[in-house]
Formats: structure tokens, sequence, C-alpha cells
């Protein structure tokens, strides 16, 4: 086999590989001009048969995923059309390491070699590889200097004040022979009403709302707005007379992927020669109040977002849900004679996207038919739920949680291990890059290099396979702390004035889902401070339920023999959790999306009488009329 690769002599079945980065006139005729000397080279050489010759223009070469000849050629090379692939330079071929490595050895596996003739490398002599890799190394680093020219080349169009983007900007029309912005008086008044209503201390929505009354048109020329629209314009430095750069990046100098920059103060600002449509004054007055009505919180995935809105005064509007994925509003429920105000809930999908609403902004029909309720029989539900609790089932409670917490313990990564692995095995990286740079630099011999090369990818491959072993240990779920659970509901379940405390709802309630005005779902965080166990809305069939009174685990349905009822938080048959649901899937009981990290957990049933009502509004010295109470059904979940 090696006399094979050795005999250069031998017939070859011959194709050739050029590139340019860019499709510029220069760059065009530089590719002309390497597949005539591609052509000229093999002239020199009779033994070889030219097949084909594959060519990708004005492609980076960074990624051999952004480049189809190149594929093309891979998979020509699955299927035999040819044994030797030509190319001037290894930069030609690609500027990333990996690439040019991972490429060469597939192609080496499919018998077909690579010669880079500028460079003298043939892929299947000895050292072919070793030079290779250096090689490519030093043509990533080119990549990462071009990269920087092309920052600094930015950095002199911000100095010069060029203008991005297509001049599609409400308030403005592009003067493209001077490349500057002229006013458009009309859309600017629509932008001035828009920072004056808001700095006065309106909402978003409420400034949407008013532009609609008034007809003002977006800058698509509809008069169509919405909170979101708002914030772009209120965003929007332009309208102070400003250019706004760095508003994306590139991830880094081998993706070449672009990226939202979400961190507005990174953004770079500079003055425009161009009139500017409101003053500075007012601009950071908005973008101060916006600012500040922005909470932070963590998404899905545990990194921390931006949104928008007024923090909640009600802790019940902090954890009321409704079935449709709506938010709830607190509203006024009833004013009696001596003055006294009471209060009550609406879903805000209900007041907002009224029958009336729809049809006269032309959206779609699709209401949520759920009546409002008053704040006290939230009250009383949460009562009734802890004294439940912990009162006669406390040992119920921690029996079932230890129960649970056996089934659902695993054993989990230990993060400091994890850690040291993962500096190890960057370590271990360094070093070979290192090593690669002082072979390139004659600083040491071959020998040198392959016997210490050897020796860092055999610790390279002991610490991912370590790492890979302790992430197999781990496990999305844990037990549940049941210490943590007992000691929480020792320390506060004593209800002053027959009520549950603020607090005690804003430490242990996750949220509160009305099904309609006869059915809630309670789901509860025992152990806020150790552990939160997460659930989420689910559909209608399907999910078993565990009942502590009972004794019943997931799977067994004491009622109903066939199917299980209509209710949300269930674990599906198989143990596992349920994501969202949509109000159109719960009305067609379409099975959900799962979401990752939702364990529901069920724990009782509740049902509240007339007798209870009655005694809870008789010690506020309220009434409550038999003919207008309808009992409630409460599930309560962990």
């Amino acid at each position: 086999m090696n006399n094979i690769k050795q005999d250069r002599a031998r017939p070859r079945k011959v194709v050739f590989y050029g590139r340019v980065s860019t499709e510029h006139e220069a760059q065009i005729s530089a590719l002309d001009n390497q597949m005539e000397w591609y052509q000229e080279l093999a002239s020199s050489h009779p033994n070889w048969t030219v097949v084909d010759q594959y060519v990708d223009e004005g492609i980076t070469g960074t990624q051999a995923k952004k480049r189809p000849s190149f594929l093309r050629m891979i998979e020509d090379a699955k299927s035999g059309k040819f044994d030797l692939i030509v190319t001037r330079e290894v930069c030609r071929f690609a500027r990333n390491t990996v690439d040019t490595l991972s490429y060469t050895r597939e192609l080496a596996k499919l018998g077909v070699e690579v010669y880079f003739a500028a460079d003298g490398i043939w892929t299947m002599d000895n050292d072919g590889e070793l030079r290779l890799s250096l090689m490519a190394t030093l043509a990533q680093e080119e990549s990462r200097k071009i990269s920087e020219r092309v920052l600094a080349g930015q950095r002199m169009s911000r100095e010069k004040k060029v203008l991005y983007g297509n001049g599609n900007i409400l308030g403005y029309d592009l003067d493209k022979a001077n490349n500057t912005y002229v006013i458009n008086e009309e859309q600017a008044e629509t932008v001035r009403m828009i920072f004056e209503q808001y700095a006065t201390g309106d909402g978003l929505t409420k400034v949407a709302k008013t532009l609609m009354e008034k007809g003002r048109k977006d800058g698509a020329g509809h008069v169509n707005w919405d909170a979101s629209k708002v914030t772009r314009v209120l965003r929007k430095a332009t309208y102070m007379g400003y250019c706004v750069y760095n508003r994306s990046r590139t991830v880094d100098y081998l993706e070449h992927r672009r990226v939202n920059n979400t961190d507005e103060d990174t953004y770079v600002m500079v003055k425009g020669d161009f009139p500017a449509i409101i003053d500075e004054e007012l601009w950071y007055k908005c973008n101060a109040i916006r600012k500040g009505r922005t909470r932070h919180l963590l998404d899905e995935n545990g990194k921390p977002r931006r949104y928008g809105g007024t923090i909640a005064k009600n802790v019940w509007v902090t954890k009321l849900v409704c079935s449709c994925g709506a938010k709830f509003r607190r509203c006024l429920w009833q004013t009696k004679a001596d003055g006294t105000q009471t209060w009550g809930f609406e879903c805000y999908r209900h007041t907002k996207r009224s029958l009336q609403f729809l049809q006269q902004h032309g959206l779609p029909e699709g209401l949520c038919d759920l009546k409002d309720f008053p704040e006290w029989k939230l009250e009383l539900m949460a009562v009734k739920i802890f004294e439940a609790v912990w009162g006669s089932r406390r040992e119920v409670v921690l029996e079932a949680c230890r129960m649970l917490s056996a089934c659902y313990q695993r054993e989990t990564a230990d993060p400091a291990k994890l850690n040291a692995l993962d500096k190890r095995i960057d370590g271990l990286n360094e070093k070979l890059n290192n090593l690669i740079l002082m072979k390139a630099s004659n600083q040491i011999t071959l020998k040198q290099f392959l016997e210490q090369s050897n020796e860092i990818s055999a610790q390279q491959s002991r610490a991912t396979r370590e790492r890979e072993e302790l992430l197999a240990r781990d496990s999305q779920d844990g037990g549940l702390d049941i210490d943590a659970i007992e000691a929480s509901l020792c320390e506060a379940v004593t209800f002053t004035d027959g009520k549950v405390s603020e607090w005690f709802i804003q430490t242990f309630v996750k949220k509160v889902v009305p099904i309609d005005g006869t059915r809630f779902a309670w789901v509860l965080d025992l152990a806020p401070q150790s552990q939160t166990v997460f659930c989420e809305a689910t559909g209608r069939k399907e999910y078993p339920r565990i009942s502590l009174e009972s004794n019943l685990f997931p799977g067994a349905w004491p009622d109903i023999q066939d199917e299980p009822p209509d209710r949300p938080f269930l674990l599906d048959r198989e143990g596992n959790p349920n994501g969202d649901i949509s109000a159109a899937e719960l009305e067609q009981g379409r099975q959900p999306s799962r979401t990752p990290g939702s364990n529901p957990i069920g724990l009782m049933q509740l049902t509240l009488h007339f007798e209870d009502a009655h005694a809870f509004q008789k010690a506020r010295n309220c009434v409550v009329k038999p003919s207008r109470w309808h009992d409630i059904d409460l599930e309560v979940y962990l």
C-alpha cells in the first residue's frame, strides 16, 4: 500500500478545486488564473486524467458546510469518480484546521489523495498530515487577521457615519444620492406622538391603541400597531439624530454567523449628519422609563432575559394563569354602600379581545369565555388548601413526598468535578496548539512533536471519556427535599384574620389556573429555597394522577374505568412531564407538547361547599347568597 501511495507516476483520475472569497471582479479574475494554472500543472503530468473541476465563487472558506461545490466534490469522491484532488494551497481548501484534517482523513479512507501544489503537500505521505496541520493552522490564523481587518473597516465606517440598512425607517426617507436621511413630516408626526405619549406615563399597549384610534400608519403603510412595534420606535436612537452600530455581531471568525446583540449598553452611537425628529432629552427620558419597566427573568434554559411590563402590585396577578394561556388583571368587583371596594380578576383575553374589539380591528375571532370571579374566593381556596396540606394530612403529605423523592431521586454530576475536567481538556487543547506552533518554528524535532502530541491526545481521550461518564450519571430530575418541605410548612401556617398572607402566597404558590368558573388547579412550591418542581397545563387524555387519600399512584383511576377525566397538570402514563397547551388544544383535546423540567405530581382534591363560603364571609361581615353559589372543585399539585 505504501509503494502505491509513493508511486506518483501511476495513472491518476484528477479533479481540481478552486475558490475565491468574494464576487468582486478582481477575485473572479483570480479564479480564472487559478483554473489556467491548474491546466498548466496537468499538462506537466502525463499520467493525470482530468475528470472534473469544482469551483466555489464568492464564498467563505472558514466553513466547509457553506461551500456547495466542495461538498459535491466530497460526495463524488465517495462514488469513486477520482483518486486525486489538486488544489493550489491549503487556504484554498479550508481556513479551518478541523475541517481540513477531518476531510483529508475521510478522503484517505476512500483512497483519495489531496495534493496542495503550492505547499508541496501530499496527504498520503508519512509526514503529510503533520505538514498539513501546520499549514492549516497558519491559514486559520490568516483568517482571523482578515476578520480583524474587516472589523477595523467597520470602525472606519462608523467614523465616516456610513448608514447601514435599507433606509426603511418610519419618519425618514433615504436620500441615496447624498447617503443621508430626509424627514418625512407625515410619518415624523407619528414618531413624535409615540414619544410624547409614552413620556407622560402611558404604557406600550395604550400608545398602540391611541395610534390605532387615530388611524396612524406604520412604516409599511398599514394601520396596525401593537406593543412590540411601539417598542422598536422607542429604541431607535436614529430619531434623535444618531447612527447606531454594533446591534448585531459575528459569533467568531470561523462561524461567520451573525446574531442580534441584546445588550443595549454595548451599542455604539455616533452623531449623524441628518436632522433629528425628537430631542435627545425626550429620547433618553422615554428609554429610561422603558428600561425601568423591564423585568430581568430567567428563561426556560436558565439564561437571563428581559421582559417588558410593570411589576404587578397584587400577589394574585403574579400567580393566576388562564387555561387559554393569558394572564389576569385585577378589576373592581363591587362598591358597597359605605364606599368599601372589593376586587376581582378577569382574563386579559376576555377583556382586551371582546367580539366588538375584534370586529372593529379586523382581527380573527377567538374569545376566552372564562367568567371573572371575586378575590375573596381565592383567599378562601388558599385557607382551605393550606389547612388541608398541613392539618390532618401532615404525615400523609410528607410520606407521599418521601415516596416520590425515592422514585425521582437520581445521581447527579458533581459540578466541581465537571469544571475540573473542562479546565483539563481546555489546557490540553492549548498544549497541543502550542506544540504545533513550536514545530512550525523548528523549536522541536519531528520525533519530539510526535511523541508529545501522542501523549497529549491520549490524555485528551481519557479526560473526554471521564467527562462523558460523569454526564451519563447526571439526570434532569432530582428528589424532593423533605426536610425543606416540612420546615417551610411549619414556619408559618397561622392565618391571621382568616386569610393567608401575601408573603405566604408568594412563597408557596407556584401558580393558580382557573379551568372554568367552578374548577381551579393550584400548583404549590413547598420547598422554594431548596428545589422547585415545575409543571405546566396539559391536555385531556391519558394523564393519571396520584390520590393520597386512596393511596393511588400513576396509572390508576378510582372513579373512571376507560378514560381519565379532563384535568390539567397531570403526568402521562409513562410518568413523563407535560408542557403548555393552547386554548385550541384544550378545546379539541389534542395532546400537548412536552416541556423539559416539568414534573407535575398530583397531591389532593378538595371541594368547597356553600357552608365553607358562608362561614368564611361571615367572619368578614359579608354575605353569600345560596342561589348565587356554586361548589368549587380544587386540584392541588406539587
